[in-house]
Parts: structure tokens; C-alpha cells; sequence
């Protein structure tokens, strides 16, 4: 450990509890910013279940993602209804983009509508969901947006 706290370690950091950071905040720098290194999560038999390269690209064996409560305009995935007697109903989110793919879940019977897509984003401010005809009754559907590498994304 230098003067200065910092510990350089040539081998293996083997942890039988917790790591974090001291007010809350663990980052890790990893040492280029050309992809060529990266931060792994291994499972007990040594396959990689979660990395994250040093370009941000994020790939994972199984992936969950939860809706933000607080602030659901900021979030990337969700849930919506379209009432009874209505075609389209527009989802607010800071997180699509004008390339954004959307990908959409109807949770119950849309009929007489058959067909369904989204239409009208705005960036940054949200899309549109709409049904070819008015729905007879009020249908909830999820929506999760896709942003491909190379798109901007919304903080």
C-alpha cells in the first residue's frame, strides 16, 4: 500500500464478504477505451453470466429490468392502456429515440383491432400505440424500447 492508500495487487483478491466503496459509490476503471478490456461476473462454474466492455457494451446471460416508480417518464420499459372506444394512446419516456425499436405486448383480447404498431416518437418525449380499430374494451399492453449500439441515449 503506498502513502497515499492505494494497494496494487499482482494475483488473485479472493473476498468471503461485501465489497463497496466508502460513501456508497464502487467504481472500476478498466484500462482502455477501445473494448479491448472488460468487467466479468462469473458463476461457481467459471462461465461468464454478466461483462461489461471497456465501450459500455453489456452482455449478459439473462437480463430483468425493473420500471422506475419515482419517475416512470425516465424509464425504458412499462406499462400502458388503451381504454375501451379508443385506437391509440401515447407513452411517455425520456428514453426512445428517433432509430428507438419498440417492442410491444398486449396483455388481453384488442379485438375488433387487428393489428397493432407503434408510430409519432418524439425524442425524448415519447411514442405513440396505436390499433387499426377501437378496441371494445380496455386492454393493457407492455412496451420496452430498444436502443441499438451507437444511439444516444437519454440520461
Amino acid at each position: 500500500m503506498d502513502s497515499n492508500g492505494n494497494v496494487d495487487i499482482a494475483g488473485d483478491l479472493i473476498l468471503a464478504g461485501v465489497m463497496g466503496g466508502r460513501y456508497g459509490d464502487l467504481t472500476v476503471k478498466l484500462g482502455d477505451s477501445e473494448g479491448e478490456n472488460k468487467f466479468s461476473l462469473v458463476n461457481s462454474d467459471d462461465e461468464e453470466v454478466f461483462s461489461v466492455d471497456s465501450t459500455g457494451k453489456i452482455t449478459a446471460s439473462d437480463l430483468s429490468l425493473t420500471q422506475d416508480e419515482e419517475t416512470p417518464e425516465n424509464t425504458s420499459i412499462g406499462k400502458g392502456m388503451i381504454d375501451a372506444g379508443e385506437s391509440v394512446v401515447t407513452v411517455s419516456t425520456s428514453r426512445v429515440m428517433p432509430d428507438s425499436q419498440i417492442v410491444l405486448t398486449f396483455a388481453g383480447n384488442y379485438s375488433p383491432a387487428t393489428r397493432y404498431w407503434y408510430e409519432n416518437i418524439e425524442e425524448e418525449v415519447g411514442f405513440d400505440v396505436a390499433l387499426d380499430l377501437a378496441t371494445t374494451q380496455d386492454v393493457e399492453f407492455t412496451w420496452w424500447i430498444v436502443n441499438s449500439p451507437g444511439e444516444e441515449s437519454a440520461p
